[in-house]
């Protein structure tokens, strides 16, 4: 029997889902926190439209942790949107860490591929359930019982309150129990922004309690230009066929 659960916000006008038809492109920037310190930034590129979406975004450590623990990914995945709900068609990823240490991930059509530190690795099935970057960035809701995955990994993550802030955001209050059976929180608050609902929080559950805070939502004077900008990330999978790594590009200014 699974454990209740922290995560996710409630009863507002946000509840009401939203229609994804209309072709809208937003820029959202995060500032990241690892137990209340500011250690890094997160811009995403969200387009959605015909019932399709596309969300692309560089994440990285800033300041003094970019030099003692540099990390930084980018991101470009794709996917249709069906009955309010997010379908990930492709999740791409690359990584790259201390000692210029290096993943790619492409997850497609079920099937798990990386290449670590230009090394190609065995196919495996891909996880369970939707990835976050889609569930938290085009159809953002307050679920009795998700099943999320960061491409490798899938986490459970069952309800445990939900509730309605003063400043209008839905709040959502989680449980997620790890492979050893310790339940640990987590939370997602959600507001409305130019006709969509978007994390304003996201509180993740690890021992460093990381943290997603909303700092800027916008509507780029031209997606197409800013699109390229945000979505630079080469093919995992032609990597892994040429064994070669790729360059990540320095962050959109």
């Amino acid at each position: 029997m699974a454990p209740a659960a922290t995560v996710f916000p409630v009863t507002s006008v946000l509840a009401e889902p939203v229609t994804l038809t209309d072709t809208l492109a937003l820029q959202l920037e995060y500032k990241v926190f690892m137990r209340g310190i500011r250690v890094g930034v997160a811009r995403i590129h969200a387009e959605t439209g015909d019932g399709r979406y596309r969300l692309c975004g560089h994440m990285h450590t800033t300041d003094i942790w970019a030099r003692i623990a540099p990390w930084e990914a980018r991101f470009d995945v794709r996917g249709r949107i069906e009955e309010a709900r997010a379908v990930p068609e492709s999740f791409r990823m690359h990584e790259l860490a201390r000692k210029k240490r290096s993943r790619l991930i492409h997850v497609a059509e079920g099937v798990l591929r990386q290449v670590r530190d230009g090394e190609p690795q065995e196919d495996q099935p891909a996880p369970e359930g939707v990835d976050f970057i889609s569930f938290f960035w085009v159809t953002a809701r307050c679920g009795e019982e998700l099943v999320l995955n960061n491409g490798r990994k899938s986490y459970a993550m069952f309800l445990g309150k939900r509730s309605a802030g003063d400043d209008g955001a839905e709040r959502c209050d989680y449980e997620v129990p790890d492979e050893d059976g310790k339940v640990s929180p987590a939370r997602l608050e959600i507001v409305a922004r130019h006709g969509r609902r978007v994390p304003q929080t996201v509180t993740m559950p690890a021992k460093l309690q990381r943290q997603l805070r909303l700092v800027d939502v916008s509507i780029p004077k031209d997606p197409s230009d800013h699109r390229a900008m945000a979505c630079s990330l080469s093919d995992p999978a032609a990597d892994a066929r040429d064994r070669s790594t790729e360059t990540v590009h320095n962050p959109p200014s």
